[in-house]
């Protein structure tokens, strides 16, 4: 098992197993991380490159395919949905300002 630092122990579980809305599909990633910032995506793709494993990001789910399936990372940006809404709104603002 990798070795995390305190903010990603924090922020990530291991043993889960993720399926579709309908069931149809499902995998087991290697670890589920549930960021609450950007810095906590930053760690998860650095910790991803050094240790060689692919990245998945998934919403809520209701992909009909296996897209999402990974046996590397998986990441829920749930928590993100406001936080991103709200930097892009930001920059959006200071693009039409300029």
């Amino acid at each position: 098992m990798v070795q995390l630092e305190e903010r990603l122990k924090n922020i990530s579980k291991s043993n889960v197993k993720f399926y579709n809305w309908s069931r149809t599909y499902g995998c087991e990633p290697e670890l589920y991380f549930e960021p609450e910032c950007e810095e906590d995506v930053i760690k998860i793709v650095e910790l991803a490159k050094v240790n060689n494993k692919k990245i998945r990001a998934i919403g809520s789910g209701h992909s009909p395919s296996d897209l999402a399936c990974t046996e590397g990372y998986m990441i829920n940006m749930a928590k993100l949905n406001r936080q991103f809404e709200w930097i892009c709104r930001r920059k959006l603002k200071r693009r039409f300002q300029e």
